[in-house]
C-alpha cells in the first residue's frame, strides 16, 4: 500500500468532529466522510459505519482529538528561547478560546513562521508514524 504524505497531512489538518478520513486499502486513497456521508463518488454506497467496521479494507486516520493540538502548542512554547514570549503564549492557552488566543498571540509576537513550521513537523511525524504502524509506504513528493 502507498499513500502520498500530502494527502495524509491534508486529512489530519482538516479533521474535525464532522469530518472523518479513512484510507482505502483497495484504491490507496484517502476518503473523506462529512457528517457521516462519503464526500465523493470514489466508492459508491460506502457509509462511514461500513468503512469503520471493515478493517480489512479501510483504515481510519487519526481524528481531531488523537492529534493533540494542545500538546503541539505546549511543545512549541517549550522550544522558545525568549522567556517573555513563552510566558505570554502559555498564558493565552488557558480556558475557553485557548486555540484562538494562542494563534492571535503567535501573530502579535511575529512567530507565525516558526509556529507553522513546528506544527507542520509535528503533523508530519504523526502522519508518518500512522503510515508505518499501518504498513503503508509514504511518498513524500509528487514527481
Amino acid at each position: 500500500m502507498i499513500v502520498y504524505l500530502r494527502d495524509v497531512l491534508d486529512a489530519l489538518d482538516a479533521a474535525t468532529d464532522s469530518t472523518v478520513f479513512v484510507f482505502s486499502k483497495k484504491s490507496e486513497r484517502v476518503l473523506l466522510f462529512f457528517e457521516g456521508s462519503l464526500a465523493d463518488e470514489l466508492e459508491k454506497n460506502l457509509t462511514l459505519e461500513d468503512a469503520l467496521n471493515d478493517s480489512d479494507s479501510y483504515i481510519p486516520l487519526p481524528r481531531e482529538y488523537e492529534i493533540h493540538e494542545y500538546q503541539i502548542m505546549e511543545n512549541f512554547v517549550n522550544c522558545l528561547e525568549d522567556e517573555d514570549e513563552a510566558r505570554e503564549l502559555l498564558n493565552s492557552m488557558h480556558g475557553k478560546g485557548a486555540f484562538r488566543r494562542f494563534k492571535e498571540k503567535v501573530s502579535l509576537l511575529s512567530l507565525e513562521d516558526r509556529w507553522y513550521n513546528h506544527r507542520e513537523e509535528a503533523y508530519e511525524k504523526i502522519a508518518v508514524e500512522w503510515c508505518v504502524k499501518n504498513g503503508i509506504k509514504v511518498i513524500k513528493y509528487v514527481e
